[in-house]
């Protein structure tokens, strides 16, 4: 009995994923619309507001006070295809292949609309520091200290260590980074090689800083030096 219920079940659901691929708003009985770069991306209600509740919240009367009326949603902070492929989670039972690419986006839209199994798949792209080294510091940037995922980043934090350090991108890491590194529990078999770049780190800031400097001396004008000449006189 169990054997057959699960098998309808998947039917259903695979009949589910082909409507939503076909796109066809009268046959497939869709209730909510996305407009995302000028695109439509057609839905149903139901599913999304199950797996999330930022989707049952936005859906509810509260917020769509006539049912006769099918909403439009304006998507703008996400491209056609990042928001498609999310819709697509939904109806596919599929995991999304996360990639150093758009595992930011995604772990926006699974925070955002709290659709945990995704947030889970974030988590542990970043626990298991699946990124490539050389994208280490726009990770660390980003996610260091992220309300979210920090937990999980910091936990992968050493597994691609110490060769992330040798990435051109760490000489412009930001002081609260490099000093969070320092802080932080690591295998000191490799201290003699973090000295040396964290020694370039600083030669590299300490410089950055003489150029910014001088620049802004360069950029005082003749008027200010006559006012500065005539406030010596006068003393």
């Amino acid at each position: 009995m169990n054997s057959k219920l699960n098998y309808h079940s998947a039917e259903m659901g695979n009949d589910q994923y082909r409507i939503f691929k076909g796109q066809q708003f009268v046959e497939g009985l869709f209730d909510v619309i996305f407009n995302v770069e000028g695109k439509k991306i057609y839905a149903h209600k139901c599913i999304l507001g199950t797996a999330s509740t930022t989707f049952q919240s936005m859906f509810s009367d509260r917020w769509n006070p006539d049912k006769n009326v099918i909403r439009t949603i304006n998507i703008h902070e996400y491209s056609y295809e990042i928001f498609y492929e999310f819709l697509r989670y939904f109806y596919s039972g599929t995991d999304i292949i996360l990639n150093d690419e758009n595992v930011f986006k995604y772990a926006e839209l699974a925070e955002f609309y709290n659709v945990v199994h995704l947030q889970k798949d974030c988590f542990t792209y970043l626990r298991l520091a699946k990124y490539h080294a050389a994208h280490f510091i726009d990770f660390a940037e980003h996610y260091f200290d992220h309300p979210t995922y920090s937990q999980a980043f910091r936990s992968g934090l050493m597994k691609q260590y110490p060769k992330w350090l040798d990435t051109p991108k760490f000489l412009y890491a930001s002081k609260e980074l490099v000093l969070a590194i320092l802080d932080s529990d690591r295998p000191y078999k490799h201290e003699e090689h973090l000295f040396r770049i964290v020694y370039k780190w600083a030669r590299k800031n300490a410089e950055n800083f003489r150029k910014e400097y001088e620049y802004h001396l360069m950029d005082i004008d003749d008027d200010d030096c006559e006012i500065i000449e005539d406030s010596a006189m006068m003393k």
